[in-house]
């Protein structure tokens, strides 16, 4: 019994020397490292795997401005593409990439069926082998896309678009920022000019601002405004003074 109650006490003895006694050492506080925010779209895409839906908003939502001046269909308006009129008729868009389908053609090459959505609708994609491979870094899911391409009907209720040229969200917001904002009037048109001007001296941007004159026929570029921040706030004050018709982001 004593050499058990000697061998027990040993044992705990060295598990209790397993931990410093009080005092003896100074806590490690660990360091925090400020971390760069989630984009908006993965913060969204978080909350759609979360809830299986978009609440607190959609990746397209910020946007729904700058497709609106560029004259971009949303999917529920490309659905209604159909007839002789659209055939081989190129567009662009801007959509979520919802889901992957990857087919492998009789020759072994690899071509995908990409589900595009935006807050209309969604949409099948196709991309060939030569458009796939091209693409390809550019298909993940949840990320935003721009795309051109042609629509391809399937039969009398769906149709497919056939992509031609898919860029990134990243390369989007490239070519958004080499556009002019543009106005479109005639040249005796001088008060709303000059409204316009003063509207756009309020609102300093890196947007170009141009006029293009439909008699004449050829811009012109005021030189009293040497850029325009194209926000929602502006875009409206200025379809107060002219048809929405008339604006939009040009290259």
């Amino acid at each position: 019994m004593d050499s058990y109650s000697d061998f027990s006490r040993q044992n705990i003895d060295g598990q209790m020397n397993l931990f410093p006694e009080t005092g003896t050492q100074t806590a490690v506080k660990p360091k925090k490292t400020p971390q760069p925010e989630y984009r908006y779209a993965d913060l969204l895409e978080f909350e759609k795997n979360a809830t299986g839906m978009y609440i607190s908003g959609h990746p397209i939502g910020e946007y729904r401005l700058t497709a609106y001046l560029m004259k971009l269909p949303c999917i529920a308006e490309i659905k209604k593409f159909t007839g002789a009129k659209y055939k081989n008729k190129e567009f662009s868009f801007l959509g979520v990439i919802d889901d992957i389908t990857a087919h492998y053609t009789s020759n072994g090459r690899k071509m995908a069926f990409v589900s595009v959505q935006d807050m209309s609708g969604s949409l099948s994609c196709t991309l060939f082998p030569d458009t796939c491979e091209l693409y390809k870094s550019k298909l993940e899911y949840g990320r935003i896309i721009y795309i051109t391409g042609k629509v391809s009907p399937k039969d009398d209720y769906e149709f497919s678009v056939i992509c031609n040229h898919v860029w990134s969200e990243e390369e989007f917001k490239d070519i958004v920022s080499k556009k002019r904002f543009c106005v479109k009037m005639k040249s005796t048109q001088k008060d709303i000019a000059e409204n316009i001007i003063s509207l756009a001296c309020d609102y300093p941007g890196n947007t170009q601002l141009c006029f293009y004159l439909t008699d004449m026929r050829k811009f012109v570029k005021p030189k009293s405004v040497s850029g325009v921040n194209v926000c929602k706030e502006f875009t409206e004050k200025t379809e107060k003074i002219i048809s929405s018709d008339n604006i939009g982001l040009i290259d």
